[in-house]
């Protein structure tokens, strides 16, 4: 997962970040697609996060994900048509959110002590 630099977010890294499994739940449900947005406008939904998704097979999936306020992020898997992620209760600003999740993934990584298979390239 990538977090693009973007000046309405202060991500940690804007190098890739490995989601551990007792985060994959609260981060990839706010970049599951679900209703249809339409077309999108570059100024003012700007893409935060390009991230690649490795399912069981191996096969991947690729995600953009955009701001979109106030609202669950809007995301695509094919950068044409784009849908605002799993609209939730629990979820007021999808995309501030997922940035916030992956920011503390990031920092977490960052304090522990790394051993020879968690170690980055």
């Amino acid at each position: 997962m990538f977090l693009h630099p973007w000046s309405g977010y202060r991500a940690a890294t804007n190098k890739p970040v490995t989601i551990p499994a007792d985060y994959q739940d609260a981060v990839f449900r706010r970049i599951v697609p679900e209703t249809y947005y339409g077309d999108i406008n570059e100024h003012i939904t700007p893409i935060i996060a390009h991230v690649t998704v490795t399912h069981p097979d191996e096969t991947q999936t690729h995600v953009l994900v955009r701001e979109g306020g106030k609202n669950p992020a809007i995301v695509s898997v094919d950068g044409v048509n784009y849908f605002y992620a799993k609209n939730e209760s629990d979820v007021y600003a999808g995309a501030t959110e997922f940035v916030s999740l992956v920011s503390e993934i990031y920092h977490q990584r960052q304090t522990q002590p790394t051993t020879e298979k968690d170690a980055e390239p």
